[in-house]
Parts: structure tokens; sequence; C-alpha cells
């Protein structure tokens, strides 16, 4: 048994906290227990392994699990989102279209309204015209996957 005033020997109970046979009950239970778990632990070692290996197994395989279910939501949005903005680029330019029709009409009407229209006002129809054409030019829809559409880049002197 251990000494009732702790002699500072482990093995005779010294370093209890609890002094006398309260201490040497709870450090024989202690250190019985920890023996015991030392035992116990390297006799299933190999369980121990194989139980951790199962756990990050199941655990990594979640993660995949995971990772691939919002990998397969980003890109169905990622196409939905490409969907929208070809449908917006088309409506654009049945916009544009009609809005060089609109122009187009009224270049025409007034030309018809003065029939013989001097070089300087025919030269300014014609670059007035290649103005609205190329501000209503229309978009390349099918290019909205590799980046922006492009927009016109030559605009007419003036």
């Amino acid at each position: 048994m251990g000494s009732l005033h702790g002699d500072g020997d482990p093995r005779r109970g010294g370093h209890h906290r609890l002094r006398g046979a309260a201490g040497d009950a709870v450090g024989g239970v202690l250190v019985g227990s920890v023996a015991t778990v030392n035992r116990w632990a390297a006799r299933n070692a190999g369980r121990l392994q194989q139980m951790w290996m199962l756990v990050l197994t199941v655990a990594v395989a979640g993660l995949v699990a995971v990772s691939l279910a919002v990998a397969q939501r980003a890109s169905l949005a990622a196409a939905k989102a490409a969907e929208a903005q070809r449908i917006i680029c088309e409506t654009g330019n049945q916009s544009r279209a009609a809005q060089r029709q609109l122009w187009g009409l009224v270049l025409e009407l007034s030309a018809q309204a003065r029939p013989h229209p001097t070089p300087e006002e025919q030269q300014r129809a014609a670059r007035f015209r290649a103005y609205i054409d190329a501000t209503f030019a229309p978009r390349d829809c099918g290019q909205l996957l590799s980046g922006v559409p492009s927009l016109p880049t030559s605009t007419p002197s003036r």
C-alpha cells in the first residue's frame, strides 16, 4: 500500500492528490485502467486501424459525393444562365432589326419628300444610313459562351 503522507515514490502512491487509503484506491484504479486500456489497444491495434480507415474512407466518399452534387448544380445553373443570355441576345437582335426598319422608312420618306437631293444631302443620307446600320447591327449570339458579344467597331465619319 502507499504511504499515508506521500513520500514522493509513485510506486508507493506518493504522488496522489488524495493521501492515504483513498489515494491508494484511486491510484490503483487509474493505473489499472490505463494498463487495461493499453493492453486492449495493443491486442486490437489492427481492428482500430481498420475502423479508422473505414471512418476516413466514408468521410472522403461523403465529401466526394457532396462535391459532385454541388458541381452538378453549378453546371445546371451555368447552362440556364447561358440559355437566358442567348434568348436576351436574340431578343435584342429583333429589336435592332425593327430599329433598322424604322430608320430605313424614315430615310425613304425623306428621300420621297425631296426627289432631287443635292450631292451633299445624298452624302449626308449615306453617312446616316451607315451609322444606323452600324449602331443597330445584329450581335453574334453564338459567341456568348466564349465571351461578351462583339459590338460594332467602326462608326462612320461625319
